[in-house]
């Protein structure tokens, strides 16, 4: 771990790493889509390319959770067949990035410099998983599900969360201080009771985009989506023109 998917084939593992995965899913967006968003550009919303890059190396970032591959979890796998589940990750993603945006931290710039990159970051992640929709509201879950979103921000593993943003830190589509903050909301959900993650998501539910972000945040998600689906299905022996294309 952390992984982005583990299944078992015919008695074989097949798995890819999260790391690794974001990283590709970025690579891939900023090729095909760059130049495409470009346009979306407005003087009130964040640098649309900036966006792709941040949503696509962070869209599964709920999945470096212990609740979804604990040690117990992953060896049941691999002996007993079948793959890891991952339920409201993208949910869980959301919580975090709209956290990241709002947190303090000593060396990271004000928030109002990000201009809602990380809370539009986490509207993406939701979109990714849900048919476009804006939100998932916290009242449509029901009591397992909430338990579910709760495990999972609790179960958020620093380390592993650091793995991933250090990755594509390095790769250039993380500026330092996402990094910062992200990683400083993946410390306190940690720590946090089931008042508090509750809260998050709640507050996610309640706030609409309005249309000028709607728009930007659902044509971003369509690039994620894209180079998502592309870098699983190859991850898993599959074939993609778009990948090859790339490569």
């Amino acid at each position: 771990p952390p992984l982005a998917f583990l299944e078992v084939r015919d008695g074989r593992p097949v798995y890819e790493g999260l790391a690794q995965h974001s990283l590709a899913v970025a690579c891939l967006a900023k090729q095909l889509f760059e130049e495409r968003v470009k346009v979306l550009a407005g003087l009130d919303l964040p640098s649309p390319t900036q966006l792709l890059a941040v949503s696509a190396c962070l869209h599964d970032l709920g999945k470096a959770s212990r609740y979804y591959q604990g040690e117990k979890r992953v060896e049941s796998v691999l002996r007993n067949g079948g793959s890891l589940t991952f339920a409201l990750h993208h949910v869980a993603t959301a919580v975090l990035l709209n956290l990241a945006e709002a947190v303090d931290t000593p060396r990271a710039a004000p928030s109002s410099s990000l201009r809602g990159l990380l809370r539009l970051a986490g509207h993406v992640a939701l979109r990714h998983h849900q048919a476009m929709r804006v939100s998932a509201s916290i009242e449509e879950l029901d009591e397992n599900k909430k338990r579910v979103l709760v495990g999972a921000l609790r179960g958020l593993n620093p380390d592993w969360v650091k793995e991933v943003l250090d990755g594509c830190g390095r790769a250039g589509y993380l500026p330092e201080d996402v990094v910062l903050r992200v990683a400083t909301a993946a410390e306190r959900l940690a720590k946090a009771g089931d008042a508090e993650i509750t809260a998050l998501a709640e507050s996610i539910a309640r706030y609409t985009p309005p249309e000028k972000e709607l728009r930007l945040v659902a044509s971003v998600a369509g690039a994620v989506i894209v180079a998502d689906y592309a870098v699983s299905l190859v991850a898993r022996g599959g074939y993609s023109g778009l990948v090859e294309a790339w490569e």
